[in-house]
C-alpha cells in the first residue's frame, strides 16, 4: 500500500501540519519524558562542543535542538514551518541557534558545510528517504557524521481519510525500517554506518507515567532501559550514525 501513496504537496502539508498540530504541548506526561531521554541519548551519541556546526533537520518541539544548544554546538535549524522554528528559537532562546525554512531534498546551504547532521524521526514522512541521505553526505564535512533516529520496525496502520477517501498512514509515516533496511539506504546513499543501537523500551511510558520516576536524570532512564531491553526487548527506535564514504570507497 505504502508504494501507492505519493505526496500531492508536502511542502505545503508540512506547512499546515505546524499550523494545526502544537508541537510545544504534550497531554501525555510520560510521552514528554520519554522524548526528553530520546533527545538526551541522540545528542550524547556523537561529540559536540563549541567548535561543532550542526545542522538539525526538522526541529518539530525543538526538544533535540535544546539538547544540542546545551552542548555548545553551533546550530542550524531546518524545518519546512516558519511558524515551527520560530518557536523552537524561543525555547532555545540562545544566539547559537540559526533557524533556516528549507527542504533538505533541496538544501541552501554549500557542499561540506557540517561537522554533524541530524535527522531524528525524519525519514519516515519521506516519499525519498534516500534523497535526503544523498544530501546530507553532500553537506557534511571530512570526518563529520550523519545521526538518524528512525521508529524501529514500526507496523503502519493506514486510515481511510475522510476528505479524499485514499488510504492515509498514521502519524504521517511513509516507510518502516530495521538495521537492514536503513544500513542499505545508507549505503547507496554515499554513507558507512558506523553505530547502531536500538532504544527506548515500549514499557518506558509504564514507567514514565509516575511523577517521581518522570524528575529522574538521564542515567537513571537509560540504564532502566537498558533492563527493559534485556528482559524484553520491544524497543521503539533504531539510532544509527554514519559517516561518509571516502570517495575512491565509491568509485
Amino acid at each position: 500500500m505504502a508504494e501507492d501513496l505519493k505526496y500531492k504537496n508536502y511542502l505545503e502539508h508540512y506547512r499546515i501540519d505546524a499550523e494545526e498540530f502544537d508541537y510545544f504541548s504534550c497531554d501525555y506526561p510520560s510521552r514528554e519524558t520519554v522524548e526528553r531521554y530520546k533527545a538526551e541519548l541522540v545528542a550524547s551519541s556523537v561529540e559536540l562542543d563549541s567548535h561543532t556546526r550542526v545542522l538539525d533537520v526538522g526541529c518539530g518541539g525543538g526538544t533535540l535542538t535544546a539538547e544540542i544548544v546545551k552542548a555548545g554546538a553551533v546550530v542550524v535549524g531546518v524545518d519546512l514551518s516558519r511558524e515551527n522554528l520560530k518557536r523552537v528559537r524561543e525555547r532555545v532562546g540562545s544566539e547559537n541557534f540559526c533557524p533556516v525554512v528549507a527542504d533538505i531534498c533541496r538544501p541552501p546551504f554549500r557542499d561540506d558545510s557540517f561537522e554533524v547532521i541530524f535527522l531524528s524521526s525524519l525519514l519516515e514522512h519521506l516519499e525519498l528517504p534516500e534523497k535526503a541521505l544523498r544530501e546530507s553526505a553532500t553537506l557534511l564535512r571530512e570526518r563529520g557524521y550523519v545521526v538518524i533516529i528512525v521508529p524501529y520496525k514500526e507496523k503502519i496502520r493506514y486510515h481511510l481519510c475522510i476528505h479524499c477517501n485514499h488510504p492515509t498512514p498514521g502519524f504521517a509515516h511513509l516507510h518502516s525500517f530495521d538495521e537492514t533496511k536503513l544500513v542499505a539506504l545508507l549505503e547507496a546513499s554515499g554513507l558507512r554506518a558506523v553505530h547502531r543501537e536500538r532504544f527506548a523500551n515500549k514499557l518506558l511510558d509504564f514507567f514514565a507515567a509516575g511523577k517521581m520516576l518522570r524528575s529522574f536524570p538521564f542515567g537513571f532512564w537509560r540504564t532502566l532501559d537498558k533492563l527493559l531491553n534485556l528482559v524484553l526487548p520491544r524497543m521503539e527506535f533504531l539510532l544509527m550514525v554514519a559517516k561518509a564514504c571516502k570517495r575512491s570507497d565509491s568509485v
